[in-house]
Order: structure tokens, then sequence, then C-alpha cells
């Protein structure tokens, strides 16, 4: 469920055999949409998502998600071809602040020349993750990335 309990929105047909994606391809929702580009992957997808309805109810802004899909290699050229042309850009990643996948996403965004775009990262806390409602405390959730929207407004 994508927005709330039993919507099936977040359900999608599974590839038939042979059909995978290719390595180091992703996916995006709203595609054209320029005013906010969220990268993330995993879990971070369905939680871009909510929070991109969100903050296009609260801010008028037309919400590009990137899905990433692929981490290693992480497709530096993919990540800069979305996000080319931005308003804004949130990188969201579930991992810790330090030595995340968020900072190579960075990092690629940087040296394709985009540095000069307003961005924000949203990511977990520097430490181990813990078991059951304690994970909430120290991982990123809809209410941070609309958070680091709302910076960037």
């Amino acid at each position: 469920d994508l927005y709330e309990p039993g919507d099936g929105q977040w359900l999608f047909p599974y590839p038939a055999p042979g059909q995978a994606v290719a390595l180091g391809e992703g996916r995006v929702y709203g595609e054209g949409h320029r005013d906010l580009v969220i990268v993330t992957y995993g879990n971070g997808v369905p939680m871009a998502l909510r929070a991109a309805r969100t903050i296009g109810q609260a801010h008028g802004w037309k919400v590009k998600v990137v899905d990433l899909r692929w981490l290693v290699p992480l497709n530096a050229a993919y990540i800069a071809e979305q996000a080319r042309g931005a308003k804004r850009v949130i990188v969201l990643d579930e991992g810790r602040h330090s030595a995340g996948v968020g900072e190579g996403v960075v990092t690629a965004l940087v040296e394709a020349g985009l540095g000069d775009v307003p961005m924000r990262r949203v990511t977990g806390a520097d430490t181990y993750t813990p078991l059951a409602g304690a994970a909430l405390l120290v991982l990123p959730g809809d209410a941070d990335v609309v958070a680091a929207a709302a910076q960037l407004a």
C-alpha cells in the first residue's frame, strides 16, 4: 500500500522470465517533472512517493522520483541525466549519513556540474539500526523528506 492501507497503489506486474531490468537501469515516477527531483532506492521509493504527494499539495510542485534500483555500480550518468534541469534535488538514503549511498549520489551530481542546484540529503542516523519500533528513531520518514523540501522552498 502506498498512501493508505488497502489502496493497492504499490502493486505492479512482475516481469516475465527473460524480461529482467538491465543492469544500472532505474525507474522514474513523474517523468518530466522538474520542480523537485528526489533520488532514492529501496524503502525510500514508497516513502518518496508519499512525500511527493504531500509536497505537491503543500507547494504546488511537480515532483519526480528516481528509483536507482542498482547501487553497485552506481550509474552516475543516469543520476545526472535524471537531475539535469531540476530546480531542487533531495537525495533520500535510508542508510547512515556517513559513508552511505547518498554521498555517491551527491558526488555524481556535483561531478556532472549540477552542484549549483539547491540540494538536501535525507539520511538515517550514524548508528546501528535497532529492531522494531526503535528503528523509527534513527531511520528517515516521510515527514523528514517533506521538511527537507520546505527548506528548499
